[in-house]
Protein backbone atom coordinates (compact mmCIF):
# COMPACT_ATOMS: atom_id res chain seq x y z
CA UNK A 1 0.00 0.00 0.00
CA UNK A 2 1.45 3.40 -0.86
CA UNK A 3 0.63 6.81 0.75
CA UNK A 4 -1.80 9.11 -1.43
CA UNK A 5 -4.40 11.51 -0.05
CA UNK A 6 -7.68 12.47 -1.58
CA UNK A 7 -8.52 15.44 -0.20
CA UNK A 8 -11.01 16.63 2.44
CA UNK A 9 -13.17 12.98 1.83
CA UNK A 10 -13.65 10.04 3.55
CA UNK A 11 -12.96 7.61 0.79
CA UNK A 12 -10.74 5.34 0.86
CA UNK A 13 -7.66 5.90 -0.83
CA UNK A 14 -4.91 3.09 -1.81
CA UNK A 15 -2.21 2.44 -4.33
CA UNK A 16 -0.09 -0.32 -6.08
CA UNK A 17 -1.99 -3.28 -6.08
CA UNK A 18 -4.81 -2.35 -4.62
CA UNK A 19 -6.98 -4.46 -2.05
CA UNK A 20 -6.07 -4.71 2.43
CA UNK A 21 -6.23 -2.02 3.89
CA UNK A 22 -6.80 1.41 3.04
CA UNK A 23 -5.86 5.17 3.81
CA UNK A 24 -9.14 8.01 4.58
CA UNK A 25 -8.51 11.24 5.05
CA UNK A 26 -11.42 13.75 6.34
CA UNK A 27 -12.45 15.87 9.70
CA UNK A 28 -12.34 14.89 12.90
CA UNK A 29 -15.71 15.08 13.20
CA UNK A 30 -15.96 12.88 10.45
CA UNK A 31 -14.30 9.76 11.38
CA UNK A 32 -15.70 6.61 10.44
CA UNK A 33 -16.65 3.85 12.32
CA UNK A 34 -13.75 0.95 12.49
CA UNK A 35 -14.05 -2.36 11.49
CA UNK A 36 -10.90 -3.44 9.25
CA UNK A 37 -7.63 -3.42 10.62
CA UNK A 38 -4.89 -1.56 9.53
CA UNK A 39 -6.91 1.38 7.91
CA UNK A 40 -4.92 4.54 8.47
CA UNK A 41 -7.35 7.70 9.10
CA UNK A 42 -5.68 11.08 8.31
CA UNK A 43 -7.94 13.82 9.98
CA UNK A 44 -7.36 17.19 7.62
CA UNK A 45 -8.63 19.66 11.36
CA UNK A 46 -6.65 17.76 13.83
CA UNK A 47 -2.82 16.40 15.45
CA UNK A 48 -2.85 12.65 14.95
CA UNK A 49 -2.66 9.30 12.64
CA UNK A 50 -5.48 6.86 13.82
CA UNK A 51 -4.74 3.23 12.89
CA UNK A 52 -8.01 0.45 12.73
CA UNK A 53 -7.06 -2.77 14.82
CA UNK A 54 -10.63 -4.01 13.84
CA UNK A 55 -12.39 -2.44 16.54
CA UNK A 56 -11.21 0.97 17.48
CA UNK A 57 -9.54 3.60 16.16
CA UNK A 58 -5.77 4.03 18.11
CA UNK A 59 -4.74 7.63 18.16
CA UNK A 60 -1.15 8.42 17.50
CA UNK A 61 0.83 11.53 18.26
CA UNK A 62 4.69 11.94 15.97
CA UNK A 63 4.59 8.08 16.09
CA UNK A 64 3.56 7.15 19.59
CA UNK A 65 0.97 6.05 20.25
CA UNK A 66 -1.17 7.89 22.76
CA UNK A 67 -4.32 8.17 24.98
CA UNK A 68 -6.85 11.10 23.72
CA UNK A 69 -7.60 13.19 26.48
CA UNK A 70 -11.64 13.43 27.73
CA UNK A 71 -13.07 16.49 28.21
CA UNK A 72 -16.21 15.12 30.11
CA UNK A 73 -13.37 13.65 32.63
CA UNK A 74 -12.44 17.59 33.65
CA UNK A 75 -14.38 20.18 35.49
CA UNK A 76 -13.84 24.39 36.08
CA UNK A 77 -11.92 26.22 38.51
CA UNK A 78 -12.29 29.49 37.93
CA UNK A 79 -13.59 29.36 34.29
CA UNK A 80 -14.05 33.16 34.31
CA UNK A 81 -13.18 34.08 30.72
CA UNK A 82 -11.80 30.96 30.15
CA UNK A 83 -13.12 28.45 27.05
CA UNK A 84 -12.75 24.77 26.26
CA UNK A 85 -12.48 23.74 22.52
CA UNK A 86 -12.87 19.57 22.27
CA UNK A 87 -14.14 19.23 19.00
CA UNK A 88 -10.54 18.55 17.17
CA UNK A 89 -9.46 15.86 19.35
CA UNK A 90 -7.43 17.46 22.09
CA UNK A 91 -8.66 19.75 24.67
CA UNK A 92 -7.84 23.34 23.83
CA UNK A 93 -8.11 25.90 26.88
CA UNK A 94 -8.18 29.60 25.75
CA UNK A 95 -8.10 32.90 27.79
CA UNK A 96 -8.93 35.81 25.85
CA UNK A 97 -9.35 38.54 27.92
CA UNK A 98 -6.42 40.05 29.94
CA UNK A 99 -6.23 39.86 33.62
CA UNK A 100 -4.94 43.14 35.65
CA UNK A 101 -4.01 40.36 38.76
CA UNK A 102 -3.10 36.66 38.13
CA UNK A 103 -6.16 34.49 37.66
CA UNK A 104 -5.87 30.99 36.90
CA UNK A 105 -8.42 29.45 34.36
CA UNK A 106 -8.44 25.52 35.88
CA UNK A 107 -9.36 22.44 33.93
CA UNK A 108 -9.15 19.83 37.07
CA UNK A 109 -10.15 16.19 37.66
CA UNK A 110 -10.25 13.57 40.85
CA UNK A 111 -6.63 11.83 40.97
CA UNK A 112 -6.16 8.45 40.33
CA UNK A 113 -5.46 6.36 43.47
CA UNK A 114 -1.15 6.66 44.08
CA UNK A 115 0.76 4.60 42.87
CA UNK A 116 -0.17 5.88 39.64
CA UNK A 117 1.92 8.19 36.57
CA UNK A 118 -0.04 10.69 34.05
CA UNK A 119 1.49 11.20 30.68
CA UNK A 120 0.76 14.30 29.59
CA UNK A 121 1.60 16.10 25.88
CA UNK A 122 0.89 19.18 25.43
CA UNK A 123 1.65 22.49 23.08
CA UNK A 124 1.46 25.99 24.27
CA UNK A 125 -0.02 29.06 22.08
CA UNK A 126 1.51 31.68 23.98
CA UNK A 127 2.77 35.23 23.41
CA UNK A 128 5.67 37.76 24.49
CA UNK A 129 3.37 39.32 26.96
CA UNK A 130 4.57 39.34 30.77
CA UNK A 131 3.21 37.24 33.28
CA UNK A 132 1.76 34.52 31.15
CA UNK A 133 1.84 30.82 32.54
CA UNK A 134 -0.07 27.72 31.91
CA UNK A 135 0.91 24.48 33.55
CA UNK A 136 0.08 20.94 34.33
CA UNK A 137 -0.77 20.85 37.88
CA UNK A 138 -1.56 18.76 41.17
CA UNK A 139 -4.20 20.42 43.50
CA UNK A 140 -5.70 19.89 46.83
CA UNK A 141 -9.58 20.31 46.62
CA UNK A 142 -10.12 21.05 49.91
CA UNK A 143 -7.50 24.51 50.75
CA UNK A 144 -7.21 25.29 46.85
CA UNK A 145 -3.50 24.88 46.96
CA UNK A 146 -1.81 23.68 43.75
CA UNK A 147 1.41 23.09 42.26
CA UNK A 148 3.21 21.78 38.86
CA UNK A 149 5.21 22.64 35.81
CA UNK A 150 4.82 25.93 35.01
CA UNK A 151 5.66 27.41 31.47
CA UNK A 152 5.75 31.49 31.22
CA UNK A 153 6.25 33.75 28.05
CA UNK A 154 10.18 33.45 28.32
CA UNK A 155 9.86 29.32 27.68
CA UNK A 156 11.52 29.35 30.86
CA UNK A 157 10.30 26.29 33.34
CA UNK A 158 9.39 26.89 36.63
CA UNK A 159 8.08 24.80 39.69
CA UNK A 160 5.77 27.19 41.15
CA UNK A 161 3.40 26.73 43.88
CA UNK A 162 0.07 28.72 44.31
CA UNK A 163 -2.17 29.04 47.08
CA UNK A 164 -4.95 29.22 45.02
CA UNK A 165 -6.09 30.45 41.73
CA UNK A 166 -5.43 33.97 42.20
CA UNK A 167 -2.55 34.00 45.12
CA UNK A 168 1.24 32.93 44.44
CA UNK A 169 2.84 31.35 47.01
CA UNK A 170 6.32 30.39 46.41
CA UNK A 171 8.32 28.49 43.87
CA UNK A 172 10.26 25.54 44.28
CA UNK A 173 12.89 25.24 41.53
CA UNK A 174 13.24 27.41 38.39
CA UNK A 175 14.52 25.35 35.50
CA UNK A 176 16.95 25.49 32.07
CA UNK A 177 15.00 27.74 29.86
CA UNK A 178 13.20 24.98 26.98
CA UNK A 179 12.87 25.93 23.52
CA UNK A 180 8.88 25.77 23.15
CA UNK A 181 8.54 24.08 19.46
CA UNK A 182 6.77 21.17 19.13
CA UNK A 183 4.72 19.31 21.99
CA UNK A 184 5.73 19.64 25.85
CA UNK A 185 5.98 16.13 27.37
CA UNK A 186 5.50 15.85 31.41
CA UNK A 187 5.00 13.04 33.60
CA UNK A 188 3.30 13.58 36.75
CA UNK A 189 4.23 10.47 39.23
CA UNK A 190 2.67 9.82 42.64
CA UNK A 191 4.31 6.94 44.34
CA UNK A 192 2.43 7.61 47.81
CA UNK A 193 5.68 9.00 49.03
CA UNK A 194 6.89 11.69 46.44
CA UNK A 195 5.07 14.10 43.87
CA UNK A 196 7.63 13.58 41.28
CA UNK A 197 7.49 15.61 37.95
CA UNK A 198 9.93 13.89 34.97
CA UNK A 199 10.49 15.66 31.38
CA UNK A 200 10.87 14.50 28.09
CA UNK A 201 11.84 15.83 24.50
CA UNK A 202 10.33 12.94 22.57
CA UNK A 203 7.66 11.10 24.40
CA UNK A 204 9.47 8.34 25.11
CA UNK A 205 12.09 9.03 27.05
CA UNK A 206 11.53 10.64 30.23
CA UNK A 207 13.67 12.25 33.08
CA UNK A 208 13.31 12.86 36.82
CA UNK A 209 13.54 16.95 36.98
CA UNK A 210 12.30 17.41 40.75
CA UNK A 211 10.68 15.32 43.98
CA UNK A 212 9.08 16.47 46.88
CA UNK A 213 7.50 14.66 49.75
CA UNK A 214 3.47 14.76 48.30
CA UNK A 215 2.46 16.39 51.42
CA UNK A 216 4.86 19.35 51.62
CA UNK A 217 2.62 21.69 50.32
CA UNK A 218 -0.26 20.04 49.43
CA UNK A 219 -2.07 18.45 52.87
CA UNK A 220 -4.04 15.90 49.82
CA UNK A 221 -3.22 16.14 46.37
CA UNK A 222 -6.46 14.60 45.34
CA UNK A 223 -6.51 16.34 41.84
CA UNK A 224 -4.78 17.12 38.77
CA UNK A 225 -5.26 19.25 35.86
CA UNK A 226 -3.86 22.10 33.67
CA UNK A 227 -4.96 25.91 33.93
CA UNK A 228 -3.46 28.69 32.35
CA UNK A 229 -2.76 32.77 33.50
CA UNK A 230 -3.31 35.78 31.06
CA UNK A 231 -2.12 38.51 33.31
CA UNK A 232 -0.98 41.22 31.01
CA UNK A 233 -4.00 43.27 30.68
CA UNK A 234 -3.37 44.13 27.04
CA UNK A 235 -6.64 41.82 25.92
CA UNK A 236 -3.73 39.39 24.06
CA UNK A 237 -4.71 35.42 24.03
CA UNK A 238 -3.18 32.97 25.70
CA UNK A 239 -3.78 29.06 25.03
CA UNK A 240 -2.77 25.57 25.40
CA UNK A 241 -3.63 22.58 23.78
CA UNK A 242 -3.97 18.75 26.00
CA UNK A 243 -2.52 16.65 23.22
CA UNK A 244 -2.31 13.32 25.23
CA UNK A 245 -3.63 12.27 28.92
CA UNK A 246 -2.66 8.92 29.70
CA UNK A 247 -3.25 7.63 33.33
CA UNK A 248 -0.81 4.14 34.30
Amino acid sequence: MSIKTDGDSTTPVTGGGGGGASILTGTYAALPAPGTDGNLYIPTDSYYLFRDNGSAWIPFLNGHQITLPVNGDFSWVNQGTGTIDATKGGLYLEDQSGQVTESFRMRIKTAPTPPYTIDVAFMPSIGADNFNYMCVNWRDSTTGRFYGYFVNQLGLVILYKYNNTFSWNSEYALMQPRIMAGPTYVRLEDDNTDLVLHFSGDGVQYREIFRVIRTDFLADPDQVGFALSNQNNQGNGLGMTILAWDEA
